[in-house]
């Protein structure tokens, strides 16, 4: 039986962690990704699925990308330029139809595009970006789950008998 604590993406430790949905809903394992690349494979094989998660992923894959280059690459702002840009082409590369995924890209790249100077700080805001998408869309499930719950449990009125 799997929790209902279970989340479908979570960021821990400088790490993406996500539920592999292609084994649900009788076996709740994990695929660990420390890349931006493995981010993208999860993705491509759909390991995480559904266009809000995803959106989150790639946000994530983008945080893993700068994290990558502010701690322990070139540290120099046109290194992280590149390497954004590169993420952001391979991340949309996996899924170009999937809204969710553009939306987060655009959303990321509005963050470096607006940061200025130290590569880590850039680093830190991505992480930021990331995890407000990924509560945003925590949030909107918690909602929709919460109307469903009403239309469901609410006790017929006397007319629909």
């Amino acid at each position: 039986m799997i929790s209902s604590e279970v989340r479908t993406i979570e960021w821990r430790d400088g790490r993406v962690i996500m539920i592999d949905q292609r084994l649900l809903p009788a076996v709740a394992a994990y695929v660990t990704c420390s890349t931006w690349e493995e981010v993208a494979e999860s993705i491509s094989t759909m390991v995480i699925r559904g266009a809000p998660a995803i959106g989150v992923a790639a946000a994530m894959g983008i945080a893993l990308a700068a994290r990558t280059v502010a701690f322990t690459e070139s540290s120099a702002a046109p290194a992280m330029h590149s390497a954004l840009q590169a993420a952001t082409k391979g991340l949309f590369a996996t899924r170009p139809t999937a809204y969710n995924l553009g939306w987060a890209l655009e959303q990321m790249r509005t963050v470096w595009e607006g940061a200025v100077g130290d590569p880590r700080a850039t680093a830190r805001a991505l992480e930021r970006r990331a995890l407000e998408i990924m509560g945003g869309d925590v949030e909107s499930c918690r909602q929709i789950g919460e109307y469903g719950a009403c239309l469901l449990y609410t006790s017929p009125s006397p007319r629909d008998s």
